[in-house]
């Protein structure tokens, strides 16, 4: 189910809901409850320029140019899920997936990175990134089989394993 995207101009006094075709975004479910668990909402607009916002919607990365008035897909995904932007290039993120971590330096074209867990046993979940120089990433991974999920941070090229799920 979809409830759609909250919208609002005016500094949060009021709100509109926006779905449909007319914003470029799937219909708002019957029941109105919202996306699951599985499939998150996350939604990213730069500081600077409010207009340009992101979002993950069943698995696919929506992108909007007028302030979340309209929204195209420019991410089929699969299972894209959370987001996380680096603070000193606003356009420059990160955006975990059943596939893999992805990452944009434009916000437009995005690479899985190498090694990323594709072919690894463990999905990743959310994930943060650390403003170090040259920045982190950490993600929180879950896996089907006992042990092989647990916590995992990107840097200098190369993932390492901080810590172990609990089997």
């Amino acid at each position: 189910p979809f409830a759609g995207i909250a919208r609002s101009t005016d500094g949060g006094r009021s709100w509109k809901d926006l779905f449909g075709k007319a914003h470029g975004l799937p219909e708002k479910s019957a029941d109105g409850q919202g996306v699951p668990p599985d499939q998150a909402l996350a939604i990213y607009a730069l500081p600077d320029q409010p207009d340009l916002v992101w979002a993950t919607i069943f698995g696919k990365l929506y992108h909007s140019t007028d302030g979340g008035e309209h929204w195209r897909i420019i991410h089929e995904g699969p299972g894209l899920l959370w987001i996380a932007a680096l603070q000193d290039q606003p356009r420059s993120f990160y955006a975990s997936s059943a596939k893999g971590i992805y990452f944009t330096e434009d916000g437009e074209k995005l690479k899985l990175l190498p090694g990323s867990p594709g072919s690894n046993p463990w999905l990743p979940g959310r994930i943060t990134v650390d403003t170090a120089k040259p920045p982190r990433l950490y993600v929180a991974s879950w896996s089907d089989t006992p042990g092989r999920g647990g916590l995992w941070r990107w840097a200098d090229g190369a993932w390492t394993r901080l810590m172990a799920d609990k089997p």
